[in-house]
């Protein structure tokens, strides 16, 4: 009865928000049977929308990589949803989200403990940009004699 199929299938509806009545349903299964068989699935009801999401993106990367333009597309309304959601989850916490964390410990003593340099959007961007251009000899000036 418990196959490979039926798991994935659950895995599935779990992340769609099925209740298990409708699962077993859905299987032609009472839903005894349902969590007599496949209890280990149902108990991690939570973590399968993130199963589901994350191997969405992987799917959606492994086109990107391709040059599959619609699918930058959608990973970028994808990375645009995620950047909403993480900032609404930190404003829920109370946490300050708008900032990036720096380790400037490499110039200290190792016996020293690291200390961390909090930069703001711009300023991590600045960053960003300067190494980007430091890296591509292209975008670096040219200097006339």
């Amino acid at each position: 009865m418990v196959t490979e199929e039926n798991v994935n299938k659950i895995k599935l509806l779990l992340a769609l928000g099925w209740a298990n009545k409708r699962i077993a349903a859905a299987l032609a299964i009472s839903e005894p049977t349902l969590r007599k068989h496949y209890l280990s699935v149902l108990k991690v009801r939570a973590l399968a929308r993130d199963a589901l999401d994350a191997r969405r993106a992987e799917l959606l990367w492994a086109q990107v990589e391709k040059g599959n333009v619609g699918a930058m597309k959608q990973f970028t309304l994808l990375l645009e949803a995620n950047d909403r959601m993480r900032w609404a989850n930190a404003q829920r916490r109370g946490d300050d989200d708008d900032h990036q964390e720096v380790d400037d410990a490499p110039a200290k003593a190792k016996s020293e403990p690291a200390r961390r340099t909090y930069l703001g959007k711009k300023d991590a961007a600045l960053i960003a940009a300067e190494d980007a251009i430091g890296s591509d000899p292209d975008l670096q000036p040219s200097l006339l004699n």
